[in-house]
């Protein structure tokens, strides 16, 4: 169910979502989550491989949203291989985001 989520989204959600990619799941309307996207945005453009998901975004997005239990935005997604994935609730600061997302 995962993998075929992910897919769908790595198909309508842009060049950063592979099945590799830790989530930065955001609202669009939080305060927060701008400053949270801002820093995520400089993580990606120096290959840092890390998503964007809005969880009120597109049906795939909503529904991963929903598979992980995302209740408050932001939240970093950590999916490690077979093991739980971890959430990181809360803004974070560039240095913290640099330590937890994969290269």
């Amino acid at each position: 169910m995962v993998k075929l989520l992910i897919l769908l989204i790595m198909v309508t959600s842009g060049p950063y979502i592979t099945p590799n990619t830790e989530y930065l799941m955001i609202s669009k309307s939080c305060g927060p989550c701008i400053k949270a996207v801002k820093i995520v945005r400089k993580l990606q453009s120096e290959g840092y491989d890390v998503g964007i998901i809005n969880i009120k975004g597109n049906l795939a997005e909503r529904v991963l949203a929903k598979f992980y239990k995302i209740k408050t935005t932001p939240t970093l997604v950590i999916r490690e291989h077979s093991k739980k994935a971890k959430k990181i609730v809360g803004l974070q600061s560039e240095k913290r985001y640099r330590e937890l997302i994969s290269q």
